[in-house]
Formats: structure tokens, sequence, C-alpha cells
């Protein structure tokens, strides 16, 4: 992602701040679009995805699919050649993806997010859930 595009967003992810449970609007999206599974499931995944699509960045992103499960999401964006680990060179609009248990391991992933900034303390991000 790029200039504008970054920024949209961006934008889209901060407009979503403060939202709490679910369903809400980024779940009943993705379970008008995926099953009515979706509705309850965790929606950190959803998140990206919906604020890609309504962004104009969904194949940027999402490389034009739906993602709720951030092990598949991560794993593409490996295949893509557009992986790295630790926040060397990360940079605002960066899709980052967390293991809480520190390894560099897709199937242990449990979290994701879109970075809006960095600075020497590490790194800041907008995420759902």
């Amino acid at each position: 992602m790029k200039g504008n595009a970054l920024e949209a967003m961006i934008a889209k992810m901060e407009s979503y701040l403060g939202t709490k449970g679910r369903p809400n609007e980024v779940t009943n999206w993705y379970a008008d679009r995926n099953g009515s599974w979706y509705r309850d499931a965790a929606w950190c995944n959803m998140t990206i995805t919906w604020a890609a699509y309504h962004s104009g960045n969904y194949d940027a992103v999402c490389f034009g699919k739906d993602y709720s499960y951030t092990v598949y999401h991560a794993q593409r964006f490996k295949d893509a050649g557009q992986w790295h680990v630790d926040t060397e060179g990360i940079r605002r609009g960066d899709i980052v993806f967390f293991d809480w248990g520190g390894t560099d391991r897709k199937r242990f992933i449990d979290h994701v997010g879109i970075v809006t900034g960095t600075s020497a303390a590490g790194i800041y991000t907008i995420e759902g859930n």
C-alpha cells in the first residue's frame, strides 16, 4: 500500500477504535459474505479484511480473498515474498502478525494489526478485538 490508499486503510481502522463485543459491524459484514458462524467469531483478521476492502486495498492486503484466520493470512504474505521477522524495516501501513509465544512459526500466530507508526521504543498498531 502506498500514499492515499495506505492512509485510507489506517483511517478506516481508526474509525473503528473503541468497538467492543460481537456481533458488530465487521463481524456482520464478514458473516454476510462468508457464513453466519462469523458473527460471533474472533474478529482481528476480519477487521483487517474489512478495512482493506472498504479502503480500496483489498487486493494488496488480502490478495483478493477474505481472511479471518491469521495463520492462513500470514502464510499468504510469506508466499508472496512479503514477510519478514521482527521490527527492522517495518513502516506505517505494514500488516503485522503477532505470536504471543515469540516464535517465527506461522502456525502459532495469534493476532494481526496494521502499523500506524514506529519509534525507537517500538511500533504502534491498530487492531480489531
